[in-house]
């Protein structure tokens, strides 16, 4: 006969030993809005994955003296993408991230250029549908990955505002600097979508994250329960991960 109470202490005790405690957050703004900056407030060392050009210099002369550690993979944006995964995938084998608190790739805009660029060159096919419907098979794989690590996981992404016309109609559209579907498919991956703003006040202007969807931008949080719901926060991720019970200190 079924013990009900054992059956359900050890659904319990397994959903504690698989609670990993770390957290994965897609973060995006317009340009200025200090969000490559924020990665000083991320759990170290950190691990950044850079492919914007100039990004880390924001993070001082030497990044790795605040624990950040940065590799920008070389060549052309097709071989680009081909170096980030020999060089992850090196790292993997290697457990590196076992001692890594946060992997970071910016911007994740410009790592989609790449992956495009590397799938046109590798299926050589001039239907730009297979392309998007390989690029959702490389994101699968991506984050599969991703989740796998005993960290956590930023990605950093642009945003854009265009103005378009319709029936002699304007309307403003906001979405990520994203090809296709990957713009509505890709957040979909992530405990946290956050985006970064300037909130302008008598005198003063401040970074601060936006955590809840409005009428114009996509974001949401989950962690701690949605221990972070609805509130304006500033851009600390270590403030928000302790907030939701999450690991938020360095690993030594």
């Amino acid at each position: 006969m079924l013990n009900v109470s054992k059956k359900l202490a050890d659904i319990a005790a397994k959903e504690l030993e698989q609670q990993d405690r770390y957290a994965s957050f897609l973060v995006y703004g317009e340009i200025g809005t200090q969000k490559t900056r924020s990665l000083l407030t991320a759990p170290k060392p950190l691990l950044l994955y850079n492919f914007d050009h100039g990004g880390p210099k924001v993070l001082g002369n030497r990044p790795s003296e605040q624990g950040i550690y940065v590799i920008s993979p070389e060549g052309d944006a097709a071989t680009k993408y081909k170096a980030w995964e020999r060089e992850h995938n090196a790292l993997v084998q290697e457990k590196a991230f076992e001692g890594i608190a946060t992997v970071v790739i910016d911007s994740f805009s410009s790592f989609v250029e790449c992956e495009l660029e590397h799938i046109k060159a590798t299926l050589k096919n001039k239907d730009g549908r297979q392309d998007y419907q390989a690029l959702h098979a490389f994101h699968t794989k991506l984050f599969n990955k991703l989740n796998a690590l005993p960290c956590h996981r930023i990605l950093i992404c642009h945003a854009i505002q265009t103005i378009v016309v319709e029936n002699d109609v304007s309307k403003v559209v906001r979405e990520l600097l994203m090809p296709g579907q990957a713009k509505i498919k890709v957040p979909a991956q992530f405990d946290e979508v956050w985006r970064f703003y300037v909130k302008k006040g008598p005198g003063e202007k401040k970074i601060m994250v936006q955590t809840e969807k409005d009428s114009q931008w996509e974001a949401r949080t989950r962690i701690g329960g949605g221990a972070l719901h609805g509130k304006e926060i500033e851009p600390d991720f270590k403030a928000a991960l302790k907030m939701a019970g999450y690991n938020w200190e360095d690993k030594a």
